[in-house]
């Protein structure tokens, strides 16, 4: 069994508001860069999947949000794309509702990557790899899942072009977290496994 390592209560789910593409624009990547998979990720998007949006979609934005951006993370800074370096949670849940898209493009790591669930319970749709994936039992219903450079731009395009997909997407995250990252559901697991 996964014993949920995030959990969600009645108050956040009370708060949730329909999602909505009003005033969003933007690809976000979350994550501190001392974490050596979270550069990794980045810079492979940045420089390998990004000029394949960028071909469609010259000068979409890109916002790279995290503590501790080294010299290669700075570097990747251009007309289109921003680090942000550090920000407060405030500042963190601001970027989460003007963001159409999260990134989580990881080629390594291992466990449960809590960026995705975090990215689920903002309710923004969101592309990740089979390693991003692990540990989400049929997560492939909920977000994208792409390995390939190619593969991983066209599920980008296709939540920046096809506004019906990204709001069935969007609208139904909170099903996956309400699934699987409760108290119930916590609570069920562990009896199970206790056998009470």
């Amino acid at each position: 069994h996964n014993i949920p390592v995030y959990i969600y209560d009645k108050s956040f789910f009370q708060q949730l508001q329909r999602p909505t593409l009003t005033g969003r624009k933007g690809l976000i990547f979350v994550g501190s860069f001392t974490h050596t998979p979270n550069p990794d990720a980045i810079i492979w998007f940045v420089k390998k999947i990004y000029p394949l949006i960028s071909r469609v979609m010259p000068g979409y934005p890109v916002y790279i949000v995290g503590s501790n951006p080294n010299k290669d993370i700075k570097q990747l800074s251009s007309s289109c794309v921003t680090v942000t370096g550090h920000v407060s949670d405030e500042e963190l849940a601001a970027y989460y509702n003007k963001a159409r898209v999260v990134i989580i493009p990881l080629r390594y790591g291992a466990g449960v990557k809590g960026k995705v669930i975090e990215a689920m319970a903002a309710q923004v749709p969101t592309v990740t790899t089979s390693i991003g994936a692990e540990g989400f039992p049929q997560v492939e219903h909920y977000i994208d899942v792409a390995d390939t450079e190619e593969e991983y731009a066209q599920c980008v395009l296709r939540y920046l072009r096809d506004d019906r997909y990204w709001q069935e997407r969007a609208e139904h995250l909170v099903d996956y977290i309400r699934g699987n990252f409760t108290i119930e559901t916590a609570e069920k697991i562990l009896r199970e496994d206790m056998e009470l």
